[in-house]
């Protein structure tokens, strides 16, 4: 009885002890799952954190990237407005050192629609018809452009005054093709028998015109551009071809003639004058003004004469 009793309770604590190591391994085996399952839940979550880092990572980087775009799109306006700039301030400058100031209306233009004298002065192309007439030794006061050039040329001709400016002879080769080739021709000759110590006129009295060197024929005859008229370059008279000049005889008696008579010699180049009415202040038909009492030049001529 006591022998079935002590295996009944082996086999009892058999089965217990049998029931306690499939508890404890079921037990070890959900807590080997739940760490599995704790496991995959951490490497999940890591992968979602690492995810997440990497995303935002990215957006990090794509919004540097972006700002850095921006900053590159604004330092080349920058730069390229820096650059118009620059450039405006060249051609403001190109433009400024182009510009000369009129002599006259003191207004700036372009170096290209204006004309630069010898004396270094610079005038419009306006404001000078009516100007030229101002000064009786035809100095030119009034600015000298391209579209009035012609008419300035064509007084000063028509006064028998070169075109000055300044004091200073203006050589008609600087104002371009304004001036015909006829105008440019006369024009020419007036600066010629300006400086010419014994002009020589035409003969022809309705002529009188001047005749330069060039249009000399042999050593004693000149012949005329305008009327095509011959002058003895020694006498002054018509040309007289076949016999010799009688100039010293002729001028001897012509000298004669005109003191008898109280005629005057210009000073300039020995035109006789004779004084029908008015003052002594004479006129050349070479442009020469002398007083017509002592013969010297008006501006020389004593204060004394002036009031005959």
């Amino acid at each position: 009885m006591q022998e079935s009793c002590r295996v009944e309770a082996m086999t009892r604590n058999l089965f217990l002890h049998a029931r306690d190591e499939r508890n404890q391994d079921v037990r070890q085996e959900l807590e080997a799952r739940e760490r599995l399952i704790e496991q995959a839940q951490a490497e999940r979550q890591a992968r979602i954190a690492a995810e997440a880092e990497r995303r935002r990572l990215a957006l990090e980087e794509e919004q540097r990237a972006r700002e850095e775009a921006e900053e590159a799109r604004r330092q080349q306006l920058a730069a390229e407005e820096e650059q118009r700039r620059r450039e405006r301030e060249e051609a403001e400058q190109r433009r400024r050192e182009r510009e000369r100031e009129c002599a006259v209306c003191l207004e700036e233009n372009d170096m290209g629609d204006m004309i630069q004298v010898p004396c270094t002065h610079w005038y419009c192309r306006q404001h000078l018809r009516g100007k030229l007439h101002r000064s009786i030794d035809a100095i030119i006061t009034g600015p000298c452009g391209t579209d009035a050039v012609l008419d300035a040329l064509e007084a000063a001709y028509n006064t028998r005054r070169p075109f000055r400016c300044c004091h200073e002879i203006v050589p008609i080769d600087n104002l371009g093709d304004l001036l015909t080739a006829d105008f440019s021709n006369s024009y020419r000759d007036l600066l010629e028998e300006s400086s010419a110590t014994n002009p020589i006129y035409c003969s022809n009295r309705n002529c009188s015109a001047f005749i330069p060197a060039a249009h000399a024929q042999g050593p004693d005859l000149m012949n005329c551009r305008r009327c095509g008229s011959a002058t003895c370059r020694h006498c002054r008279d018509r040309a007289h071809e076949g016999r010799e000049c009688i100039a010293d005889v002729g001028t001897q008696q012509a000298r004669a003639l005109a003191e008898a008579h109280g005629w005057q010699a210009c000073p300039n180049c020995a035109h006789m004058v004779e004084k029908s009415q008015g003052c002594l202040h004479m006129t050349c038909r070479c442009g020469t003004q002398f007083c017509y009492a002592c013969g010297s030049l008006y501006r020389q001529c004593p204060r004394t004469c002036r009031a005959g």
